[in-house]
């Protein structure tokens, strides 16, 4: 029996019991649309990320609060005890080759648009030069501008989604209460990047992730500082006139930070390249693990393969013992067996890909989430099923194979 013949009795096979093989292929399924759905997902990310990352430029760098390198990772830049100064952010100018640096700062206030209720957007501090770094337009008013700052003016500048959800009508010249004071809005912001991250009109993943300045308010840093009476800068980004001077520069900011931090290195200066090495670290090894755990679903599939694999061979007992008495040998049982495992998986495989594409489009339509198919994943999930369904099938096409053609023949 040639290997077309083989599958033809193994489609006949399994279409004679249907209900039975779609419950034996359930494993199968769930197993390889849980794989390629979750890689998908985590492809989709990292490609959404390498995209926002790239949007900025080879110019960008940041330097956040901690010593990645000794194995911080920076969360205390979001904490009270962040080690940036203002005197880093201006010996940071001082550095030849670099164009303009900003300090950022979280805000904790809740924001009470007018007549509505207080609520908590991301508020950010900063100066006039965040704008010319991050490439950020404004469609409606203006820009901070440096009096802003030496008045510690009580201005603010609202996204593009904040602005059409929190006003009525144009936000210019409206008030709105931050840190129990009044600011006047000034401008509205329009930009496809986040200050750490970025995305496109249509997928804002990151937005979720990230602070989106679509959704926050932006006022000058100087006018948190006098209200708060303290600053807490969580990043500083700079960017440098041209890319050819990002490598030396960095070096040259590491050299004066420390000099402001009396030689203790408690901070990390990351380039573009930087953070798409600490993200692609991250989300291999989350990958890894979300992929590891699906893939125990195979394995239970494998284990249904061989169970009614087994039922199946006891069954067919009679069948055998006819084919061995007209000639068929022990490996020819076994290679037919074998293939009806593997056509069993696969098909398994194959609808385990169809409902994958499907609920991948629905997770990105919906929910917002970028997702990407690659052929890598489609050739690893669906060869790993036929390799389960073969591998799980060899114990029952051995024991099919074995059979003694007269004890066979007798069985009732």
């Amino acid at each position: 029996m040639n290997i077309l013949e083989s599958i033809r009795f193994a489609f006949a096979a399994i279409w004679a019991n249907k209900l039975r093989s779609l419950l034996t292929m359930l494993g199968i399924i769930i197993g390889v649309f849980s794989v390629i759905t979750l890689v998908s997902i985590g492809s989709g990310v990292q490609n959404e990320f390498a995209g926002a990352v790239d949007s900025f430029g080879g110019n960008m760098v940041a330097v956040i609060s901690g010593d990645i390198e000794a194995g911080g990772m920076g969360a205390e830049s979001f904490m009270t005890m962040s080690s940036l100064t203002i005197r880093d952010v201006e010996a940071i100018e001082s550095v030849e080759n670099v164009s303009a640096a900003a300090p950022l700062m979280l805000v904790p206030s809740a924001i009470t648009p007018p007549d509505k209720q207080p609520y908590l957007p991301m508020v950010i501090a900063t100066t006039d030069k965040m704008s010319r770094i991050m490439d950020i337009k404004v469609t409606e008013g203006r820009h901070l501008q440096p009096e802003d700052l030496d008045n510690k003016a009580r201005v603010i500048l609202v996204g593009r989604d904040a602005a059409s959800q929190d006003f009525t009508g144009s936000p210019i010249g409206q008030k709105v209460t931050v840190l129990e004071e009044e600011f006047e809005v000034i401008g509205v912001i329009e930009t496809d990047m986040e200050f750490l991250g970025g995305g496109s009109e249509k997928n804002d993943f990151l937005s979720n992730q990230l602070p989106n300045l679509h959704e926050a308010y932006v006022m000058p840093i100087t006018t948190a500082e006098d209200i708060l009476e303290t600053l807490n800068i969580f990043r500083i980004m700079i960017d440098f006139k041209t890319t050819e001077a990002v490598p030396d520069g960095v070096e040259q900011i590491k050299t004066v930070i420390l000099e402001q931090h009396k030689g203790i290195k408690d901070f990390s200066v990351l380039t573009t390249e930087d953070l798409l090495d600490l993200f692609d670290q991250f989300f291999g090894i989350l990958t890894s693990a979300v992929v590891g755990i699906a893939a125990i679903s195979l394995i239970v599939g494998g284990i249904g393969i061989m169970n009614i694999m087994l039922v199946s061979v006891t069954e067919r007992t009679r069948e055998i013992g006819i084919r061995k008495a007209l000639g068929a040998t022990g490996g020819n049982i076994l290679f037919q067996f074998l293939v009806e495992s593997g056509v069993l998986s696969l098909i398994g495989g194959f609808i385990g890909v169809l409902l994958s594409f499907a609920v991948t489009q629905i997770i990105t339509q919906y929910a917002g989430i970028p997702t990407l198919i690659t052929a890598k994943a489609l050739i690893l999930s669906v060869g790993v099923s036929v390799g389960v369904g073969i591998i799980f099938g060899l114990m029952p096409a051995s024991k099919a194979a074995r059979k003694n053609p007269i004890d066979a023949l007798r069985y009732e």
